[in-house]
């Protein structure tokens, strides 16, 4: 008797776990950040980024934001594609969309749900899109955006070359990935 009620309870168990719920298995599918406002998005192009923004370029204060991440990001450009680090020349443009505010980046499709208010800025694994808010002391944005510019580097050079396709992203180790990049950065 009790083996037979054993057995129930432990298959019962095990029907739980192979067959969960329809709101577990559907996590946030369907679910849209919230938006706090309707951002009107402009492309600026530089020589080797596609900046998205929805910045005021009549505002002064936006139009020297703009100006400091597009030279940030051209000049740490310049220092990583050369002989000194990573002697490699991407081909394509790199996509950077750039917020005001953390809340603002929560309300990007590309976040995740559950992004930490430390998080200042990412990139897309798939994708190789950059994310960053503007709201940092000037060094800090400075270091943050340099970073992030490294992890798009090593997505390219990993996805184009055979390493990438041999060990997959998913298998090369966080640390490594991280590491490279505050070492480079120097945070």
């Amino acid at each position: 008797m009790f083996s037979k009620i054993r057995l129930l309870l432990v298959l019962s168990i095990l029907a739980l776990f192979a067959f969960p719920s329809q709101s577990i298995a559907q996590g946030n599918f369907g679910k849209n950040p919230v938006q706090w406002r309707k951002l009107n998005w402009v492309r600026y192009d530089t020589p080797h980024f596609m900046i998205g923004h929805y910045s005021d370029l009549k505002d002064p204060k936006q139009v020297a934001n703009m100006e400091r991440l597009q030279n940030v990001l051209e000049n740490q450009y310049s220092f990583y594609s050369s002989t000194a680090v990573f002697e490699y020349e991407i081909k394509e443009t790199l996509p950077v969309f750039y917020f005001d505010t953390h809340s603002e980046v929560e309300g990007c499709p590309l976040a995740s749900p559950l992004l930490p208010e430390g998080v200042g800025a990412f990139v897309d694994w798939a994708r190789t899109r950059m994310v960053i808010k503007g709201d940092f002391e000037p060094q800090l944005f400075e270091r943050i955006v340099a970073h992030e510019l490294v992890h798009q580097f090593q997505m390219k050079i990993l996805k184009g070359r055979m390493l990438g396709l041999m060990l997959g992203m998913q298998r090369i180790p966080n640390g490594f990935i991280e590491g490279g990049a505050e070492y480079l950065t120097g945070l």
